[in-house]
This record gives C-alpha cells, structure tokens and sequence, in this order.
C-alpha cells in the first residue's frame, strides 16, 4: 500500500471517529434537553415533591437542577458545532487525498508514448 492510500484510510478513519463522536454528542445533548423539558413540566404542574417545594409550590432545587441542564446543554450546543467544523475540515482533507490518489492512479494507467524529443547537447568544439 502506497504512502497516499495510507493517508486515505487514515483520513476515512478520521472522519468515521468525528462523525461517532458528533452522533454522540447529538444524542447527549438530546437526552439532556428532554430531561430538562421533563424538569420543566414537573415545576410548572406543581409535581416537585413536598420537601423540594419552596414559595409558591415551585421547589428552587428544581430550578437550579433545570440551570444546570441549560448550561450543560449550551455547553453541548457549543461542542456539536466545533465537531462539526472538524468534521468538516476532514471531509475536505479526506477528499483532497483521494482526489490525488485517484489522479495517480489515472496517470500511471495511463501508457507513455512517443512525448517531446529530448535534445541532444553537442559538446563544445564540434
């Protein structure tokens, strides 16, 4: 296996890792935003447990778990989108790679005939 093909399968990889790695995230971050939603519903119907419940009925342990998930989430929110720049990055990456390789390939397919004469250099004197 040639030095280029190496770089594209390490490129594939690369890009296979940070696609999972997004996935995720995704999925995290979409569990964490139907938690909170969870969370949210029980302090608006009044479903916080007695000992939680503050003024009002709503429990302030509740909010400040409900802030901590909106944190978390903006937190994900921000490394989903530099997951996908990397990802991005490697897709070009990878793509300039097999482009070459598909080049290379093409070219030493391809027979060489005839070309441009070479010229002869006469030595000095003759």
């Amino acid at each position: 296996m040639s030095v280029l093909e190496n770089l594209v399968v390490m490129h594939r990889r690369q890009c296979d890792e940070r696609r999972r790695h997004l996935a995720d995230l995704e999925d995290l971050a979409q569990r964490l935003r139907a938690d909170a939603m969870r969370l949210l519903g029980a302090i608006g119907l009044g479903a916080i447990a007695p000992s939680e419940a503050g003024a009002g009925g709503f429990g302030p342990p509740a909010f400040e778990r409900y802030r901590k998930l909106e944190r978390s989430i903006a937190e994900l929110d921000r490394q989903i989108s530099a997951a996908r720049d990397a990802l991005a990055t490697a897709e070009q990456h990878l793509k300039q790679h097999e482009r070459a390789a598909a080049l290379r390939t093409s070219a030493s397919s391809v027979p060489i005939t005839g070309g441009t004469p070479r010229l002869r250099r006469t030595p000095p004197g003759r």
